[in-house]
């Protein structure tokens, strides 16, 4: 059984003048890394958000909306995160991780 990949949303924070805001083109980049159990089968996936977008002074992320799941949980550490939510993070933020576990 697979692990069904929800839906994340990540909005960039963008500083200066509303014409270099206009100018960029907000993106994210999405690294997964399947952790498999004893039998071979994947049972979770660890997946890093990160800022991807060219701005003048770097790129962080703001918040990571969870819009739906099926068949598995979102896990921020230890703790399980309800979906839907947002979890806003930290100023500076650049990349984040959480964990997918099959259930």
């Amino acid at each position: 059984m697979a692990i069904v990949l929800l839906l994340v949303i990540a909005w960039l924070a963008v500083t200066g003048s509303p014409a270099v805001s206009a100018a960029c083109a907000q993106r994210v980049d999405l690294a997964l890394e399947s952790i498999r159990d004893t039998s071979d089968a994947v049972d979770r996936m660890h997946v890093r958000v990160t800022a991807a977008s060219s701005i003048a002074g770097g790129d962080r992320l703001v918040r990571v909306k969870f819009t739906s799941v099926s068949n598995a949980e979102v896990r921020i550490g230890a703790a399980i995160q309800p979906v839907p939510s947002t979890v806003t993070l930290p100023a500076g933020v650049s990349s984040w991780t959480f964990t997918l576990t099959q259930l």
